[in-house]
């Protein structure tokens, strides 16, 4: 039995591949059964675990972080309100066993906190039908994200660079997208006030740009802040406000990663400005942030002198046309512009003419 998918094998087959539960009388796969208790995970007696008990089966890895887009692994915390024994057993059942995620109580949490096995983003897109599964079950138990609920999403530290050295730099770096002015527009993305998260996610302005290096580097810090640098091995983003909404959940994930990616070619200095952070970014991102209502634009460019030049001529020798286009109202300045000298936006930007 997976979930609602029921098969028949022989009794040789059951018994070499196969986990027998004596509870219910039933066989099943090895991830969706309960080492411990010699149960399937329906009937372990405690499903939702004590806090920081770890996973029954150990920290599984899924994907290849070598071959991965950011070279490191991706783990989370979804804090759930209502989050019970049976819809957690159901969970692990229909989605992996704990191959896929564990439950632990949380005093914060009126519920309980989903533990996600750490996965590449390539494997997090692979388990999309899990993450499906998982919150039509959510709803099926009337479950919600509410009542100041986090998601707290582990970035491998492998993800910023090789070195220590190099993970400090760009961690840093990924700080500011969470410090000043960004950090506002980052609560918005995620879901939640700045007021909301004073106490367990602050701004990382309360740390200078170099002390902000200094404790990437030393795993210091404090933990109650946006970015949390002090474990030893992940970096995690504390400012995510849980979802049950799918596309959230993933639009999330995606932003993040994004994020990290920009943080080893962005500079120190554009790090601290949002539309820089956006610039370059996956369309699938920029779309996110835009449909959480952060808009942004296209950092100005420098225009090299040749083209300089080029647009300057074109102009010149159009100037008459185009006035005469616009004063006869036969259509908008910056599209005759474009059509005439083809004109980029940001080289109109610069030029003072949008």
């Amino acid at each position: 039995r997976y979930g609602d998918i029921v098969k028949f094998v022989c009794t040789n087959c059951a018994e070499t591949d196969y986990n027998y539960c004596p509870e219910c009388g039933r066989w099943y796969i090895d991830s969706a059964f309960n080492d411990q208790n010699g149960t399937c995970v329906s009937c372990a007696p405690e499903v939702i675990l004590s806090y920081h008990s770890g996973n029954p089966n150990g920290l599984k890895f899924h994907g290849n972080s070598e071959y991965s887009f950011i070279n490191g692994y991706i783990g989370g915390e979804l804090e759930i309100t209502g989050l019970d024994d049976r819809a957690a057993a159901d969970i692990l059942e229909a989605c992996g066993g704990y191959d896929f995620c564990h439950f632990e109580h949380d005093c914060s949490v009126d519920g309980a906190e989903i533990i996600f096995q750490p996965r590449t983003i390539e494997e997090w897109e692979t388990a999309r039908p899990a993450v499906n599964s998982m919150y039509d079950i959510l709803t099926e138990y009337d479950c919600t994200s509410e009542g100041g609920n986090g998601f707290h999403v582990h970035i491998s530290r492998t993800a910023f660079g090789s070195t220590n050295e190099e993970q400090a730099d760009a961690i840093a770096k990924f700080m500011r997208l969470f410090s000043d002015d960004n950090f506002f527009n980052c609560c918005v993305i995620a879901g939640c006030s700045s007021a909301d998260a004073s106490d367990w996610a602050r701004n990382c302005n309360e740390y200078t740009k170099e002390e902000q290096k200094r404790i990437a580097e030393r795993h210091g810090g404090n933990r109650y802040i946006a970015v949390n640098v002090t474990n030893r091995n992940t970096v995690e983003v504390r400012l995510g406000r849980s979802t049950m909404d799918f596309d959230r959940f993933y639009g999330w994930l995606h932003f993040i990663v994004a994020m990290v990616r920009r943080s080893e070619t962005i500079t120190a200095k554009e790090a601290d400005n949002f539309n820089e952070w956006m610039y370059k970014a996956p369309t699938d991102v920029m779309e996110y942030v835009r449909s959480a209502g952060v808009y942004f634009t296209e950092p100005l460019r420098p225009i090299p002198t040749d083209r300089y030049n080029e647009i300057i001529k074109l102009l010149s020798r159009n100037l008459l046309y185009i006035e005469e286009t616009v004063t006869g109202q036969c259509g908008n300045r910056y599209d005759i512009l474009k059509r005439i000298v083809n004109i980029s936006d940001n080289e109109a930007r610069v030029l003072g003419l949008l």
